[in-house]
């Protein structure tokens, strides 16, 4: 596959967005799929992942540790 890079771009009719950087597509957040530009239609590969509150996370697992982006 392909590596993008996403950022946030803009919340439509209640739906949020980000775009790739690469080819400038927008994908919507939830779903993963391309709905404008050159890979529209396309879709994400979805892996695994944990949703959680910090508070709660934290509490299962105490060692770990936050790091802070540098700004620039």
């Amino acid at each position: 596959g392909k590596t993008l890079t996403f950022e946030p771009a803009q919340v439509r009719a209640g739906v949020a967005l980000m775009r790739d950087q690469e080819t400038g597509s927008l994908w919507q957040v939830l779903t993963g799929q391309a709905v404008e530009g050159p890979l529209f239609g396309e879709r994400l590969e979805r892996l695994p992942s944990h949703y959680s509150f910090w508070f709660a996370w934290s509490d299962f697992h105490p060692q770990t540790e936050l790091y802070e982006l540098a700004a620039g």
